[in-house]
C-alpha cells in the first residue's frame, strides 16, 4: 500500500469566478513507503499545487488525499496533526527562518511536538548532521552563516520533527552545483537513516535522474507517466511532449549511438554513461588487438 496517495484528486483556483484556473485534473498517484520520488514538469503544470494537497495546505474540490489509507480531511480540526506526519518544505525556505541561533531555529518544530529537551537536543544534532551542517555552526546566527547553509538550517528544521513523509518544492533552486549536491545528498541520508517517503519537485533532470528512485511526469494538470526512474526515462517521447528535457549526457549518448557507437542502452546519469562507454572502448580495444 502507498504511504501517502492522492485518488481522484481536482482542484481549481478561485472556482465560479472569471478568474478560475484548473490546476489538478482527476489526478491519482501514489508514493511508497521508502522511496525517494521526484515530481517533474514544466512551470505551470500543477507540480506546486499537488504537494501542497499532501499536508493540507490544499484541499481538493474532490477527490481524497490518503494518508495510511485514511482520508486525511476526514477531521479536518485535527489537519495541523497531519503537518506534523507529512513535513513540506516550500521554495526559498531561508526567508522563514526567524531565531536568534541555528540550534534554536532547527529546534523550533520539535518543540512544537512536546518533545523532552533531551529529545530536542538530539533530533537538532541528527538533522543538522544529515545536512551536513557542523557543530560549530549551532549557535551562530541564522543570518550570519551562507545562503547555501540557511537553506540547510531551513531543510533540517523540518527533518528535525521527523515526518513520515519529507515533501521539497525546489530544494536546490538557485544554488551553485556544490551547494545542490549538499542538498540532494542530506535528503537522501534522511530516507536512508528513516525510511520515511521523500517526494521533491525538481526542474533538473540530472538531479532527479541521479537520486529518485520513482519519478512522477506532470502536463497541464494531470500525470502523464509515472514509474521507475529508468522505466520513466525509456520513455522518452512522452518526457519530451510534456515540454521537458532529457538528462544532458542521454542526449549525448542518444547522439553518439545515431552516429554508430554501440551503446546497448541510453544511460541517463553520468555514473552510467561512464560505465556503458568503457564497456564500449574496451570491447573495440580488445577486437583492435585481435585484428
Amino acid at each position: 500500500m502507498d504511504k501517502i496517495r492522492l485518488q481522484n484528486v481536482t482542484f481549481t483556483y478561485s472556482p465560479g469566478t472569471p478568474y478560475a484556473v484548473s490546476a489538478l485534473q482527476n489526478v491519482s498517484v501514489g508514493f511508497p513507503q521508502d522511496c525517494f520520488v521526484g515530481i517533474i514538469g514544466r512551470t505551470g503544470s500543477g507540480k506546486s499545487t499537488l504537494v501542497q494537497m499532501l499536508n493540507g495546505l490544499l484541499k481538493p474540490n474532490s477527490g481524497e488525499v490518503l494518508l495510511d489509507g485514511d482520508n486525511i480531511w476526514n477531521a479536518p480540526r485535527k489537519i495541523g496533526r497531519i503537518r506534523f506526519r507529512v513535513g513540506l518544505v516550500m521554495q526559498y525556505p531561508e526567508y522563514q527562518l526567524f531565531e536568534e541561533t541555528v540550534e534554536k531555529d532547527v529546534a523550533f518544530g520539535p518543540k512544537n511536538l512536546g518533545l523532552s529537551a533531551d529529545e530536542i537536543k538530539q533530533r537538532v544534532r541528527e538533522a543538522c548532521g544529515f545536512v551536513g551542517l557542523p557543530e560549530n555552526t549551532l549557535a551562530v546566527s541564522p543570518f550570519d552563516i551562507s545562503g547555501g547553509q540557511k537553506r540547510r538550517v531551513a531543510i533540517a528544521g523540518v527533518m528535525a520533527m521527523r515526518p513520515d513523509v519529507l515533501v521539497l518544492d525546489e530544494p536546490a533552486a538557485g544554488l551553485d552545483p556544490q551547494g545542490r549536491d549538499l542538498i540532494f545528498k542530506g535528503i537522501k541520508a534522511y530516507k536512508d537513516a528513516t525510511h520515511a517517503t521523500v517526494i521533491i519537485v525538481s526542474h533538473s533532470m540530472e538531479d532527479v535522474a541521479r537520486f529518485c528512485d520513482r519519478l512522477v511526469v506532470m502536463s497541464h494538470g494531470e500525470v502523464v507517466v509515472e514509474g521507475k526512474t529508468e522505466d520513466v526515462f525509456a520513455k522518452s517521447e512522452l518526457i519530451e511532449e510534456a515540454g521537458l528535457a532529457l538528462p544532458e549526457i542521454t542526449l549525448v549518448c542518444r547522439r553518439l549511438q545515431e552516429n554508430g557507437v554501440p551503446i546497448p542502452s541510453v544511460p541517463y546519469t553520468v555514473e552510467q554513461a561512464v560505465k556503458a562507454l568503457s564497456g564500449v572502448l574496451c570491447t573495440e580495444s580488445k577486437g583492435g588487438g585481435a585484428q
